[in-house]
């Protein structure tokens, strides 16, 4: 990375290799992308933008894919971002992790009842992770099981897993802590 030290340019773009100084400070220009999670005409776009873009933004969801999540609720990078549903899976299976075999007092009183549909909601997490998503309560097998199947989201693992919602997330939060250029 070249740094430049000077006080008389007042935020001149020097050159397009990324040496952009302001007003009296000298400033590092960041040289990181994500070009592999965005279509090419949104390489360049502020991370803070990203956010209220269509999923459609993130390569590899196409229209059907789009449609599918669509059906979720998911229109937006932030919407997917935010997704009740992933959060749950993920904080199933990284507690999962975690869990002793065995190893449940008879005086526990956690529970994640709210989330899990009564069929499943004697399981323990490392068993969770391997039922159906629509074991989650909220995704009807019909509706949302098919549009998460068509994804490639069978489990609540894959769904802990599922690459779109981890890149939105990432996306959403790195956005927090973006400067504003100027």
């Amino acid at each position: 990375m070249t740094l430049i030290a000077c006080r008389c340019c007042h935020g001149i773009n020097i050159s397009s290799k990324s040496i952009l100084l302001r007003s009296r400070w000298q400033r590092e220009v960041s040289t990181f992308n994500i070009n592999n999670a965005l279509i090419k005409s949104e390489e360049n776009v502020p991370l803070r933008s990203l956010v209220d873009h269509p999923v459609t933004t993130l390569q590899g969801i196409g229209p059907v894919h789009s449609q599918d999540l669509e059906t979720l609720g998911l229109k937006t990078i932030g919407q997917l971002a935010d997704y009740k549903f992933f959060h749950l899976a993920r904080s199933i299976a990284v507690l999962s992790e975690t869990e002793e075999e065995g190893g449940r007092s008879d005086n526990s009183l956690m529970n994640i009842f709210k989330g899990i549909d009564k069929d499943h909601q004697h399981l323990p997490l490392k068993e969770l992770v391997n039922v159906p998503v629509h074991a989650l309560k909220g995704i009807h097998p019909d509706t949302g099981g098919v549009a998460f199947n068509s994804l490639g989201v069978k489990t609540v693992g894959d769904l802990a897993e599922f690459k779109y919602c981890r890149w939105a997330e990432a996306i959403t939060v790195a956005a927090k802590f973006e400067v504003d250029e100027e």
